[in-house]
């Protein structure tokens, strides 16, 4: 069962151009941010992020895990983000040769409770009192940030890479 919440701030398809300036001189991205408040599994094909912008796992009591498995893989997530506020908590399991890539840019940001999230980034347990756990495992299954990747920003981050499993990104901490 997939429970997603979609927070649109501005429609982009009408304020196109309007998102196209506010990128260029470092403003707030207008695009969506899509939360995952509950289990979620992709099993093979594609999660499509209609409309970009980051995906969020977290929730105060659900305790949601995000489940990419039998070789499933991402489109048009700009940022990731497990566990995002104080006293919430989120699961990553990209498993069975899955793929998630975040391909957004730096001058793409949102603002997650007290924190800037920036496009391109991986996050785990972002902001204070939060926790973040990711697991990627088996031959061929992937995280790939285009940026970095932020274990326990503010919050707790966990991330275990096993048996053939692996993550790529330009920096990470």
């Amino acid at each position: 069962m997939r429970h997603a919440r979609r927070i649109d701030l501005l429609p982009a398809n009408r304020f196109g151009f309007m998102l196209f300036l506010a990128g260029l001189i470092g403003l707030p991205s207008f695009l969506p941010a899509v939360t995952v408040d509950s289990d979620f599994t992709q099993n093979g094909g594609t999660f499509d992020n209609t409309g970009g912008g980051p995906l969020v796992v977290s929730h105060g009591s659900n305790d949601p895990t995000f489940t990419l498995t039998n070789g499933a893989g991402t489109s048009n997530v700009e940022a990731f983000v497990a566990g995002d506020l104080t006293g919430e908590t989120g699961h990553l399991l990209i498993e069975g040769g899955s793929t998630l890539t975040n391909s957004g840019s730096f001058i793409d940001t949102w603002t997650i409770g007290s924190e800037t999230v920036n496009g391109g980034r991986g996050y785990l347990g972002l902001n204070t009192g939060s926790i973040g756990t990711a697991t990627v495992s088996g031959i061929g299954s992937t995280w790939t940030n285009s940026i970095e990747l932020r274990v326990g920003e503010h919050g707790t981050g966990t991330l275990l890479v096993e048996q053939g499993g692996s993550v790529a990104n330009t920096n990470g901490f």
